[in-house]
C-alpha cells in the first residue's frame, strides 16, 4: 500500500470520528461517553466505547492498539466542564497512524434546547486541557510495544524428562 493510500484511509477516519462526535453529542437527554475508540485494520473499521476514568482509557487504548495490530485510530475523548457552572463539555478527536501521522480535533459541546452542537475550540482556547488530553492519550501507537497475552489464553507446557 502506497503512502497517498495510508493518508487517504486516515483522513476517511478522522471524518468518521467527526461524525461519530457529531453524533454522540446529538441527543442532550443522554451522557457523552468518556471515551470512543475507532480501530482501523485490514480495511475494516472497529468501534469500542468505553465507560470509567480516562486513565483506564487510555491505558485500554494503547494495549488495543498493540494487541489488534492497527494501521490508524481515532480515539474521541469527553473532557468534562472544569467549572460546575459552565454548560460545556469538550470533546476530542485524537488521530494517529502507525507510520506516525497525527491529527487533532477540538469541539465545544453547545446544548440547543433539547440537543447538542459541536462547535470548533479556537487554537488558543482551552490550552491546559488541551496539555492534559495530549499528555494522557499521546502516543496512541507505542513504539516496540509487546502485545499482552491475556492469563485466560496461556498454555500449559509439560516437561518431558528424558531417561
Amino acid at each position: 500500500m502506497t503512502q497517498s493510500a495510508c493518508q487517504s484511509r486516515f483522513e476517511q477516519l478522522m471524518e468518521i470520528a467527526d461524525r461519530f462526535a457529531r453524533h454522540l453529542s446529538g441527543d442532550r437527554e443522554k451522557d457523552l461517553p468518556p471515551g470512543v475508540l475507532l480501530l482501523e485494520r485490514d480495511g475494516q473499521l472497529h468501534t469500542v466505547v468505553f465507560d470509567g476514568t480516562h486513565r483506564e482509557l487510555a491505558a485500554t487504548a494503547r494495549d488495543m492498539v498493540t494487541r489488534h495490530h492497527v494501521t490508524s485510530v481515532a480515539l474521541i475523548v469527553t473532557v468534562k466542564a472544569s467549572q460546575p457552572d459552565e454548560s460545556s463539555d469538550t470533546l476530542y478527536v485524537l488521530g494517529e497512524t502507525a507510520e506516525g501521522s497525527v491529527a487533532e480535533r477540538r469541539y465545544r459541546v453547545q446544548p440547543v434546547f433539547r440537543r447538542r452542537r459541536l462547535l470548533p475550540v479556537a487554537p488558543d482556547e482551552a490550552v491546559d486541557d488541551r496539555r492534559a488530553v495530549l499528555k494522557a492519550f499521546r502516543p496512541l501507537f507505542v513504539p516496540g510495544a509487546v502485545p499482552a497475552v491475556p492469563a485466560a489464553s496461556t498454555e500449559r507446557r509439560v516437561a518431558v524428562g528424558v531417561a
